[in-house]
């Protein structure tokens, strides 16, 4: 089996240095108490699934299943990903603007959120990045301006390489960026194609992301 387990024992005590942001250890905290849930009420082999999927919690999850999913080509659905982000704020954003707030909290509120899930996910690259990006366009929002996707996208890689440095020699990094750019530059335009060839307004957009992704 190409997958290890085991124990590793430290030749010396670790001591921690400090408790880390608040929203951090909640992100933790959420993240714990998922999977404790999803252990009680579901079947493990369930159970380790969906934990992948959802935060990137893949220890549990068997060597057959593994090997299932590598062989079908469906391996990448155990990684939270940007797109989890980009469902997340858009029903965040789509509560918030029900409640009775002002603009600003509608903001936060739904910034906090997002960070919250980023911990619980591990934050790797592609969540950092669209976390930077719906910041991005929530601040645009909150400006009462529009947000330019194409600059999202280069803020999102900069923030990123300048707190992940090593994340630029990640194949998935790349793939990331790449997904989200072809997205951005080639889905607009093919969401308006002549409407002899695009009869309902569903296909367009779910045709115009895989082919920007691609």
């Amino acid at each position: 089996s190409p997958f290890l387990s085991g124990e590793i024992h430290y030749p010396f005590e670790l001591e921690m240095i400090a408790n880390g942001p608040a929203v951090g250890r909640a992100g933790i905290h959420l993240r714990r108490s998922f999977i404790a849930f999803t252990h009680r009420t579901l079947p493990e082999r369930q159970a380790a699934l969906l934990d992948g999927i959802c935060f990137n919690a893949t220890a549990d999850l068997d060597y057959d299943s593994r090997q299932a999913l590598a062989r079908s080509g469906l391996i990448h659905i155990l990684s939270a990903s940007g797109m989890h982000v980009v469902l997340l704020a858009g029903a965040l954003a789509w509560l918030a603007r029900l409640l009775p707030m002002p603009r600003w909290l509608q903001v936060a509120f739904v910034l906090v959120l997002l960070m919250l899930y980023g911990f619980a996910a591990g934050f790797q690259a592609p969540i950092f990045r669209a976390i930077v990006m719906a910041g991005g366009a929530l601040i645009a929002y909150l400006l009462e301006r529009e947000s330019d996707n194409l600059s999202l996208v280069a803020l999102g890689a900069l923030l990123t390489l300048l707190v992940m440095p090593r994340s630029v020699h990640e194949v998935g990094f790349v793939l990331s960026f790449a997904a989200t750019l072809g997205i951005v530059l080639f889905g607009p335009p093919l969401l308006r194609p002549p409407k002899e060839f695009w009869k309902r307004r569903w296909f367009e957009a779910k045709t115009s992301l895989w082919v920007g992704a691609s």
